[in-house]
């Protein structure tokens, strides 16, 4: 009797091979969190020159 040689080949899963790393995943995650916080603080960083801006030139007309 002839028995075929085992072979053990370990099973392909591109499923799981395609997942991000761990990293990229906190990397997005922190991100995803990042952003608007980083949008909010230049707003308010516009708004803060536009004052400035416009209270220079109220201040340029009143002193004149």
């Amino acid at each position: 009797m002839f028995l075929a040689p085992t072979i053990f080949v370990r099973p392909s899963r591109p499923a799981a091979d395609a997942r991000p790393s761990p990293w990229m995943q906190e990397g997005r995650s922190l991100l995803s969190l990042a952003a608007p916080i980083m949008l909010i603080a230049l707003v308010n960083m516009g708004m803060s020159v536009t004052d400035t801006a416009m209270v220079s030139a109220l201040d340029a007309c009143r002193c004149s």
